[in-house]
């Protein structure tokens, strides 16, 4: 895909757009792993895009790439409509000159500054004129720290520094923010709030963002669309809800989120996409979601989200998959329990509310409606 052909297809500005890049490293004995694999990204003014995936996936290397750390072998990124690094031009600009800010996940504070100083220190490096202090104290106050404006980081807590990071990258305007998986290094409650917080300071400021994570949970609550990786691929980029509910692949299924997987051999395909399948629970029906229906004696995994196995006390609803099995773990979680059930030859995962809570021994009746049924090619990742 040309520039001209991505800035075709919508109307709002992007303010990052990456084509075909490509990125590889050697190893110590010489062999080469390719981090990013022809990646095609644009991201419009105003959006967050989360990148996740597991350890080695290359989101922290595009991001790098990106940011004008990492030098790709080829490709082309631009960035607010400046182009920053072209390999068939020979354009490669250095970070300062490349219009976003970054967010670590070590902080990168000055330990010998106060928090006013770390910021101010930012603003007249990128050449502003006119009232820095008030350009300071205005980024202090977004991130709620302004009290702190005498502090040095030794001094502080972590979220508290986290807080000094990300006033010193709003202080200059950027059109881009990219964050290499900030979150990381703070305790579970700091974590939710600033994840809250920054959401909020996003969606009123309109920055656009590129923001790297391991963490499913932060992912979701963040991202106007997540691009999820494996291999140095982007395999699937989408809402948030729409990945969880409709994955493209077994691999996005089930590392976005819990899920049960299911061996199964297709037995028969029916009408309107209705197809049953032979498992170690029995047979199952599955709903499929458009495409063509696997053929008969296939082999295929099921995916089906615990939140999506219920059990029932009394009737079942028409048309539902049902397993009967015994609660072997009953998990406590606040808001829910978390059941391991042992079914028939296999162990299936149940999240349900807490209105009604199973002892671990007692016998229960699991339904799931054959529509929350993911089909999948074994083989397929």
């Amino acid at each position: 895909m040309t520039p001209t052909q991505a800035q075709d297809r919508g109307t709002h500005p992007q303010m990052v757009q990456v084509w075909n890049l490509k990125k590889g490293f050697r190893r110590r004995g010489g062999e080469h792993v390719t981090a990013v694999n022809d990646v095609t990204l644009a991201i419009p003014a105003g959006q967050l895009v989360v990148l996740l995936g597991p350890s080695g996936c290359g989101k922290t290397t595009l991001l790098r790439c990106i940011a004008g750390l990492e030098h790709p072998d080829a490709g082309r990124i631009e960035i607010d409509g400046k182009c920053v690094f072209d390999s068939d031009e020979g354009i490669r600009l250095a970070p300062e000159h490349r219009a976003v800010s970054m967010m670590f996940q070590s902080y990168a504070l000055w330990p010998h500054m106060t928090a006013y100083k770390n910021v101010e220190y930012a603003v007249k490096a990128r050449g502003f004129s006119g009232d820095v202090e008030a350009r300071v104290v205005k980024a202090l106050t977004q991130v709620g720290i302004p009290h702190l404006r005498d502090q040095y980081p030794s001094a502080m807590s972590g979220g508290q520094q986290q807080r000094v990071a990300l006033a010193r990258s709003l202080a200059v305007d950027p059109p881009v923010v990219l964050f290499d998986e900030p979150l990381s290094n703070v305790d579970a409650k700091v974590r939710d709030q600033l994840r809250q917080e920054l959401v909020a300071m996003q969606r009123a400021i309109r920055f656009a963002g590129v923001y790297v994570t391991h963490d499913q949970l932060e992912a979701m609550q963040l991202a106007d669309r997540m691009a999820i990786m494996e291999n140095g691929r982007i395999v699937q980029i989408d809402a948030p809800m729409s990945v969880y509910r409709h994955p493209a692949s077994r691999y996005v299924a089930c590392f976005v989120g819990q899920a049960n997987e299911i061996e199964a051999t297709v037995a028969q395909a029916g009408p309107g996409g209705r197809v049953l399948l032979d498992t170690p629970f029995g047979r199952l029906a599955a709903a499929m979601d458009g495409g063509a229906s696997p053929a008969v004696g296939a082999k295929a995994c099921l995916v089906v989200r615990p939140e999506d196995v219920k059990p029932v006390q009394a009737s079942v609803p028409p048309g539902h998959n049902v397993v009967h099995g015994t609660v072997q773990v009953a998990m406590f979680s606040g808001a829910h329990v978390e059941y391991r059930v042992r079914a028939a030859q296999g162990l299936l995962h149940v999240r349900s509310d807490n209105r009604a809570i199973l002892a671990e021994g007692d016998a229960v009746s699991l339904a799931f409606d054959p529509a929350a049924v993911h089909v999948f090619p074994e083989a397929g990742r």
